[in-house]
């Protein structure tokens, strides 16, 4: 592992989040793009980790960026939301909201193939409300 992708590297890991703070703090780049083109804040999302993510949120990440799979910030969290390993607590829709209140957009068609219909619901509330979000293609 090169020292770039460490903070990439220890996101799902315990105790993460400080982990991620003290890399940080000494310089390690927060929005480091690793070999397959996902930034940590992409990781977190795909995880469910909302801690993390808003942590590296607040840090000004990217949000434009489509990692090496063609996703974007919000399709990767719902990706995580339906392959995610369900061993440990996740938050995916608390993710999802960290992303759209951060202002990334919301494609209409993101509703209509979400897997679940927790999230599928989640993401029609949020298109009800914030109809300036929402895109018709992917953003």
């Amino acid at each position: 592992m090169e020292t770039r992708d460490m903070i990439r590297s220890l996101i799902h890991l315990p105790d993460a989040l400080r982990k991620v703070k003290a890399l940080v703090a000494v310089g390690l780049p927060f929005d480091n793009i690793d070999p397959q083109g996902l930034t940590p804040v992409q990781i977190a999302g795909w995880e469910g980790l909302p801690d993390i993510m808003e942590y590296l949120l607040s840090l000004g990440p990217d949000l434009t960026h489509v990692n090496g799979y063609g996703g974007d910030l919000l399709s990767t969290i719902m990706h995580g939301w339906e392959n995610a390993p369900k061993t440990k607590p996740r938050d995916h829709q608390a993710c999802a909201r960290l992303a759209l209140l951060a202002g990334v957009p919301l494609p209409r068609r993101a509703i209509t193939f979400a897997g679940d219909a927790e999230m599928a619901g989640f993401l029609a509330d949020w298109a009800d409300a914030h109809p300036e979000q929402v895109v018709e293609d992917g953003g």
